[in-house]
């Protein structure tokens, strides 16, 4: 069960190979984490995460196929993961594709695959993640959004609509969730520089993998439903999403 300082006890991380959710599950390894499931498509990746956990750590890590656009598989697997490890108190949803804009929005089959995993296959984890979590009576799931979700952009609009989609979603599951002893804390990461951006050009207020661990590990330890990364993002995404859209579309970012 999450201790009263946010610290859990056995976490599944749904996007194992995330390099955000690496960062996070290793400084909860290092606090009171004792088990880790990592669930994703790229073994090659859950396996550098794995090493590096247990190189510092008596951590239990195990690594379990999960592909989020094989929608049918996803409640089956996720039964599976609470019945082998009753004790999970925490669900990471860090999966997500970036996609390409430039293919993606000429390409019906592109849009299909990113709605597919960052929206529909998303959804359908946390509904089952919070089937099980509410017969426990405790828990808590944190889901990684974006703020290319909070006002969708021309530059990134395929991406973007599907983030707006996983917000709006989480959002709309966590009022549902009030009462039931498990909570969801929805974090909104903006240009992260990791594997998956390393071809991009940096945004303003780029931030790092380390940072917005941080910053989750604090929004779970004080309760938080909504956290921005870096906070600063809260008023540029304000002052963004009051623009005219004439002015708006023109933008460079």
């Amino acid at each position: 069960m999450i201790d009263a300082l946010g610290q859990p006890q056995c976490v599944l991380v749904i996007g194992g190979g995330s390099d955000i959710a690496a960062a996070a599950v290793d400084r909860w390894v290092d606090l009171r984490t004792d088990t880790v499931i990592l669930a994703g498509r790229n073994f090659k990746e859950m396996e550098t995460v794995q090493s590096k956990l247990q190189a510092h750590s008596s951590v239990k890590v195990e690594i379990a196929y999960l592909d989020l656009t094989d929608h049918s598989s996803i409640e089956p697997f996720v039964d599976d993961a609470f019945d082998r490890f009753p004790d999970i108190d925490l669900v990471l949803l860090a999966a997500g594709q970036l996609g390409d804009q430039a293919e993606d929005e000429i390409s019906p089959s592109r849009v299909e695959a990113m709605f597919d995993t960052n929206a529909t296959g998303t959804a359908i984890t946390l509904t089952a993640v919070a089937n099980r979590l509410r017969r426990l009576g405790s828990g808590a799931i944190v889901v990684l959004s974006s703020v290319a979700g909070e006002r969708v952009r021309r530059s990134n609009y395929v991406y973007g609509s599907t983030k707006a989609a996983l917000d709006g979603f989480s959002l709309g599951l966590a009022d549902s969730l009030s009462g039931s002893g498990v909570r969801l804390v929805l974090i909104r990461p903006g240009f992260v520089k990791t594997k998956m951006t390393t071809h991009l050009a940096n945004a303003p207020l780029a931030t790092t993998p380390d940072r917005v661990a941080d910053d989750i590990v604090a929004a779970l330890a004080k309760n938080r439903l909504l956290t921005w990364s870096p906070g600063a993002m809260r008023w540029v995404m304000l002052v963004y999403k009051h623009l005219p859209r004439s002015i708006a579309r023109k933008l460079p970012f």
